[in-house]
């Protein structure tokens, strides 16, 4: 009997192993996936494509989708985007949605200069997931497309 009460333990101990192992797997670094999230959306700007760009999107972005696009479209044909780099401070997790708060630096060069100029700001992008896909829903802050 004593046999089978350690056998008992024994075989919790591996099962509750088991299962601490399979969620810890099930985890998602949000803070990857803020990364990958703004590399797609600056990547994706620096080569400014409307069509590509409007992917990015989500459809109900706060608070005009149609101005924010002729803004960003009406700033990448004023000048050249040379750099943008950008460190992340912050990434919450809500139910639905990704806020990013973070640090960017913007080099441009206006088509009227020949000298770069360095533009610096603090912005906070909130995500939203819609159908299984992050899409920018929201800018608060400094936006790194001006």
């Amino acid at each position: 009997m004593r046999g089978i009460f350690i056998l008992f333990i024994f075989v919790s101990f591996i099962f509750l192993g088991c299962i601490h192992n399979f969620k810890s797997t099930e985890k998602i670094d949000y803070f990857k996936l803020a990364k990958e999230l703004l590399d797609n959306l600056f990547n994706s700007y620096k080569t400014y494509n409307r069509m590509d760009f409007l992917k990015l999107i989500a459809d109900d972005f706060s608070p005009d989708r149609q101005e924010f696009l002729n803004k960003l479209e009406e700033d990448f044909y004023g000048k050249n985007i040379l750099e943008i780099n950008y460190f992340i401070d912050n990434v919450l997790k809500t139910q639905d949605k990704l806020v990013v708060v973070f640090k960017w630096e913007k080099k441009i060069s206006p088509f009227e200069s020949k000298e770069p100029i360095l533009l610096k700001g603090k912005s906070e992008f909130v995500f939203k997931n819609v159908n299984n896909r992050w899409l920018l829903y929201q800018i608060k802050g400094d936006s790194p497309f001006r």
